[in-house]
């Protein structure tokens, strides 16, 4: 019997790409608090490494992806919210803003790595949105293009 296991039923499936590549090790699989898998991040994780050629499967950045989704996740479950409802009519009251604004006035975190963070979660959205759920991504992330005129004497 397999430790933490409640049956005596051990399952083994084969790895990503199946006979055509090596194993793929260290994969982060991401769980909700109540135990139930969370597929939609666990498939957008596993689709990062589906198309790389073996030699570039190494799994460093998807593990870094995957606590940066876990941390969101936390985030949404501690704060009673559900990732996936953006009904809100102001953005303030979507998990997305709210997780930015979390980010900020925790102030443990250079804006730089805030950015890494929201950029993250925006992706699995993305993703999400493309292969999951009908979301509108103009409700997850608001971008507007900005430019700048500079003019100097000096270059």
């Amino acid at each position: 019997m397999l430790e933490g296991s409640g049956s005596e039923n051990v399952y083994q499936v084969g790895e990503v790409g199946g006979d055509n590549y090596p194993d793929l090790y260290n994969f982060p699989f991401l769980f909700h608090s109540n135990g139930d898998p969370w597929k939609e991040a666990n498939d957008y994780l596993l689709s990062l490494m589906r198309d790389r050629a073996p030699i570039n499967r190494r799994t460093d950045d998807v593990r870094r992806r995957a606590s940066k989704l876990l941390d969101y996740l936390l985030f949404c479950e501690d704060n009673d919210l559900a990732w996936l409802d953006f009904s809100g009519a102001r953005p303030s009251l979507r998990p997305t803003y709210r997780y930015f604004y979390h980010l900020i006035n925790e102030g443990t975190r250079s804006n730089q790595v805030i950015n890494q963070y929201t950029g993250v979660v925006y992706h699995l959205y993305r993703y999400v949105s493309e292969h999951w759920h009908d979301l509108d991504m103009k409700r997850v992330d608001t971008i507007k293009q900005v430019r700048f005129i500079v003019q100097s004497a000096e270059f």
